[in-house]
């Protein structure tokens, strides 16, 4: 499972420079971090094929109508994928620490 953070995050920046267009990455985030320009709902799904390609169920941070956000636990850390509808763009974040939520359920 020590592989699942780099190729939960290479899929999804994979998708997103599919999807959005490599140009439309900002350079400006840390390298663990990716926004681009997406509509609404292509960014939802983006984010049930995440979860799906990664086999675990997501964990909802927030959903409202103008956004919605999930987090994917692993043991070696976890990815976080928020939709955002006004600004019309997904941003996706890799953390190498495991979750609070996942550090607190090991015995």
């Amino acid at each position: 499972m020590r592989a699942f953070l780099v190729v939960a995050f290479s899929f999804v920046a994979g998708l997103l420079a599919v999807a959005a267009g490599a140009a439309a990455l900002t350079g400006a985030a840390p390298a663990n971090v990716r926004t681009a320009a997406m509509p609404f709902g292509e960014c939802l799904a983006v984010m049930d094929e995440a979860a799906s390609e990664a086999g675990l169920a997501p964990i909802l941070l927030v959903n409202t109508p103008g956004e919605r956000s999930v987090r994917i636990d692993a043991e070696d850390g976890y990815v976080t994928i928020a939709c955002r509808r006004a600004e019309g763009t997904i941003v996706v974040t890799a953390n190498r620490q495991p979750s609070a939520t996942l550090a607190a359920s090991r015995p």
